[in-house]
């Protein structure tokens, strides 16, 4: 199965069954490479000193997309209505909306040339919590059977 980000981050799917895709292949290797180079100054990335490594914010539509999913993580773990074990697995998913949100990010910013803060896109792109929440519901019930 294809990384979820590949396509929507607009490489196509070189992963596809039947034929592969040699253009969308070219072209995620083409993306990786330039990945592997960036300079953070490329990207908008700020450094407050030389010392400090560079970084990117949130704009403020996407930091409102990120609360709200922070909240509803940490609602969601601290109701303890979950095994230990799940919520152990799902407290690691803190820095996932936000890392995901970068790498897309990233990926627009070699392939467009855009800069700046981590745009609501990128956010809401990696925040397909329902899909997220639907799969791990079922998993849940899986989980359920499974422990005592």
């Amino acid at each position: 199965m294809p990384p979820g980000g590949a396509s929507q981050a607009g490489l196509g799917n070189p992963w596809k069954e039947g034929a592969p895709d040699t253009a969308a292949r070219e072209r995620a290797v083409e993306i990786f490479q330039r990945l592997n180079t960036l300079e953070p100054g490329a990207v908008g990335a700020e450094d407050l000193t030389p010392e400090e490594r560079p970084f990117l914010r949130f704009e403020a539509a996407a930091q409102e997309l990120f609360d709200g999913w922070r909240a509803e993580l940490e609602h969601r773990l601290r109701a303890e209505e979950d095994h230990p074990v799940l919520l152990s697995h799902l407290a690691k998913y803190r820095s996932l909306l936000p890392s995901l949100a970068l790498l897309f990010h990233l990926i627009d910013g070699v392939d467009t040339g855009r800069r700046g803060p981590v745009s609501r896109a990128a956010a809401a792109q990696s925040g397909r919590r329902r899909h997220m929440e639907v799969r791990h519901d079922a998993q849940r019930r899986d989980l359920r059977l499974l422990l005592p």
